[in-house]
């Protein structure tokens, strides 16, 4: 009962705040394809290099999110620091806080402080390096770092997942903006497929089981994390915004 009022009053402040249309209607800002056909704008989004450097730092970041948070983090607290289920959900629970608050504070760095989504991108995939560096070179974490460590990670990986979204949008002209984010979306999510699956061979190498592990298993998948975070700090330094 309590989610289906908070649904409905949030779809009552949409009602009310929401803009049906832009006010400001620009043609010549407008640029249609002379070839109308999906497959021709996709090309062409897929053919700018502006497009590809956010796109790979989300692919990179969400994949390490959702293949860590998603799946790995739990058996890896459970197994390494013998955290029992009440206390791994509860560790684990910080992902989602660090989200929740993540995105309003990336958000209001980006637009009135900073004044740049891609400044604000860069120290969030800045801040990434430092969280995967501390588990990739076997640095020991207490309970209440644990609880500091998933926090901080959903907030530079999910938080800041907005941010290369919008700077891919502006980067396209009103007419190419949808595909351009339909195909980022693509790449968002395939990130964190690819990741899960990795994440998976990878620790199966290092003789990983359902039953077993320990931190010796995880190093390889932890360095593996460390690197793609490093990448996906040059993709936003190589981003470009308008």
């Amino acid at each position: 009962m309590i989610v289906g009022g908070v649904s409905l009053c949030l779809v009552g402040i949409a009602w009310l705040v929401v803009r049906n249309r832009p006010k400001i209607f620009e043609p010549e800002y407008l640029n249609p394809l002379k070839n109308n056909y999906g497959c021709a704008r996709t090309l062409q989004v897929l053919s700018t290099s502006a497009f590809w450097p956010p796109v790979i730092w989300a692919f990179l970041a969400l994949g390490v999110f959702i293949s860590f948070g998603g799946l790995w983090g739990g058996p890896w607290l459970i197994h390494v620091h013998k955290l029992d289920k009440i206390q791994t959900g509860h560790v684990l629970s910080m992902l989602a806080l660090g989200m929740i608050l993540g995105g309003p504070l990336l958000g209001f760095l980006a637009e009135r402080v900073l004044k740049s989504r891609k400044k604000v991108l860069v120290i969030a995939a800045l801040g990434l390096v430092l969280l995967t560096a501390k588990t990739a070179f076997g640095n020991p974490m207490t309970l209440t770092g644990l609880f500091v460590w998933f926090g901080l990670l959903g907030m530079t990986t999910m938080a800041a997942a907005p941010l290369p979204l919008t700077l891919i949008r502006n980067a396209f002209a009103d007419d190419l903006a949808p595909t351009a984010t339909g195909i980022a979306n693509f790449f968002f999510l395939a990130g964190g497929a690819v990741m899960q699956q990795t994440g998976g061979w990878l620790l199966e190498m290092q003789g990983h089981t359902t039953l077993t592990g320990t931190s010796e298993h995880y190093a390889t998948l932890f360095q593996v994390y460390f690197a793609c975070a490093v990448a996906g700090l040059v993709a936003a330094l190589l981003t470009r915004e308008k």
